[in-house]
């Protein structure tokens, strides 16, 4: 089988091309957010941005996530706790877990809390 295509450029055969959206609506980029190791914090992040994965990259804890600019900003409130300690959550609070990062002999958990989002936003509703 040749690696040449019908315009007689070379391909590679491992890869297959992927048109461009037609629309800036359908375009995601993945962006970086940095935390800070802290029991809680508030990161501002598009709305509807899917999380990818939270790691170390030079010593410093990130979260990445696909987004889509063109969608308005929301605040997210995101713990990190280390193992052993304690989870302050209400009745009507839920976490969702975003990954687990290893930091030498340390170990921190990363959660999105998804009621205060909601309350966040109620409260800049009024």
């Amino acid at each position: 089988m040749s690696n040449t295509s019908h315009d007689g450029l070379k391909r590679n055969p491992k890869f297959v091309h992927v048109p461009k959206p037609e629309s800036e609506e359908r375009r995601r980029f993945i962006w970086k957010y940095p935390l800070a190791i802290a029991d809680q914090q508030e990161i501002t992040i598009h709305e509807g941005a899917r999380i990818l994965s939270v790691q170390m990259q030079d010593g410093k804890l990130c979260l990445w996530a696909l987004s889509r600019p063109d969608r308005p900003e929301e605040r997210m409130v995101i713990n990190v706790i280390g193992t052993g300690h304690p989870i302050d959550i209400g009745e009507d609070e839920d976490l969702q877990h975003l990954g687990t990062v290893q930091q030498g002999a340390l170990v921190w958990h990363v959660f999105a809390r998804l009621s205060w989002s909601d309350e966040l936003k109620a409260r800049e509703a009024k």
